[in-house]
């Protein structure tokens, strides 16, 4: 909806990242560029592309971005915020997993004082209802009501609706869910890095980015061995910018976070 009001000659991707934003540039027919994100810097934006894009483009970055779990670094922000206003384009920024982290991590308040910045974001993520399809967006007001024209009639239904109310209003659910995802995200982290076999990216939310080092080439290996504990791995090859060492892994409940760990020692070392 939002490419299809701002009609962007070129959408600028991270890669890796979220395919859905391509799909959605291509959709428009826009043309699509990738920023590359480098293993070697832990995925984070590289400042410098953003002095040669396009204008009236598009760029959306993730924070967090998925699969690594990179939260927008603030001053690194403020350097890109210049260059994309300088050729009149518009940065859309994907916060679809930042509620795990708490609103001071959140973008919003930047659409206050820039116009060409919009957040959107998927409350499906933090609270667990992919099946419900809703999230919300953040922009200008001109914007917001060039979106609701192209929106579909009853787009959100009246339960879906009643749900959410509720859960944005669940203050305890909210903190319960970010304490536990941070101290089960500590606890993983260690147990993970202590496994040679493979690198951990540690993000910041609720999952991790990882890479085989030795004794598997590809996830897919890893996955076939994995099969007997009845764990499926998010095989991250078909991220553009990523490799077919490349898997993912969420936070879960503690039992199964220790049954993975233990499942990967065992297949590992």
């Amino acid at each position: 909806t939002l490419l299809r009001v701002l009609l962007p000659g070129k959408v600028y991707v991270p890669a890796p990242s979220f395919s859905e934003y391509r799909l959605s540039a291509e959709s428009v027919n826009a043309k699509v560029e990738e920023i590359p994100l480098s293993a070697k810097t832990d995925f984070k934006i590289p400042v410098e592309f953003f002095t040669k894009i396009e204008p009236k483009s598009v760029v959306y970055l993730g924070n967090p971005n998925n699969p690594d779990g990179q939260i927008l670094n603030e001053e690194r922000l403020k350097q890109i915020l210049p260059l994309v206003e300088k050729t009149q384009s518009y940065l859309i920024l994907d916060e679809s997993f930042v509620d795990f982290l708490g609103d001071s991590f959140s973008c919003r308040k930047l659409c206050l004082c820039h116009r060409q910045v919009i957040i959107v974001s998927s409350l499906t993520k933090f609270y667990a209802v992919p099946g419900l399809r809703i999230g919300c967006s953040f922009s200008t007001e001109e914007i917001a009501k060039k979106c609701q024209e192209q929106l579909i009639p009853w787009h959100v239904n009246g339960l879906v609706q009643t749900y959410m109310k509720s859960a944005l209003a669940d203050d305890a659910y909210i903190q319960r869910t970010r304490e536990y995802c941070k101290t089960e995200r500590n606890r993983m982290i260690t147990d993970l890095s202590a496994i040679d076999s493979i690198k951990v990216y540690p993000g910041s939310v609720n999952f991790f980015l990882c890479k085989l080092m030795r004794k598997f080439k590809s996830a897919y290996e890893l996955q076939q061995a994995l099969w007997p504990y009845k764990i499926i791995l998010r095989q991250c090859g078909n991220y553009a910018g990523l490799d077919e060492s490349y898997f993912r892994i969420a936070v879960k409940i503690k039992e199964e976070n220790l049954r993975l760990v233990n499942a990967l020692r065992k297949v590992l070392e």
